[in-house]
């Protein structure tokens, strides 16, 4: 009889088993982005990046800059906890590119 799969191990695949979570996150690897260029980017409707966005600042992977140009706009930015993803996001992708 095969055990359940624990709680934690649940979570895990709750969170980044999402198909748009570790997208995310891969792209604001290199910098802060605005709201329409990460849309624009991941080619995600509005409504879902709004979602998404605020599922990874709750938990802590990813935070909003308010900046003050011109007028108020909003950046993301990975946080150090969602800056540790990003080695993990490249073994998957190492291991991807293997199964081709």
């Amino acid at each position: 009889m095969q055990k359940p799969p624990s709680t934690t191990c649940t979570r895990v695949f709750e969170v980044f088993g999402d198909r748009w979570i570790l997208r995310i996150v891969d792209v604001l690897r290199d910098e802060p982005l605005r709201f329409g260029a990460l849309q624009k980017r991941l080619d995600i409707n509005t409504a879902t990046l709004t979602v998404k966005l605020k599922q990874l600042e709750g938990l802590g992977l990813v935070e909003r800059l308010e900046e003050f140009c011109d007028k108020q706009s909003v950046a993301y930015t990975l946080t150090p906890r969602g800056i540790e993803l990003i080695p993990i996001i490249d073994q998957i992708l190492s291991f991807s590119s293997k199964l081709q």
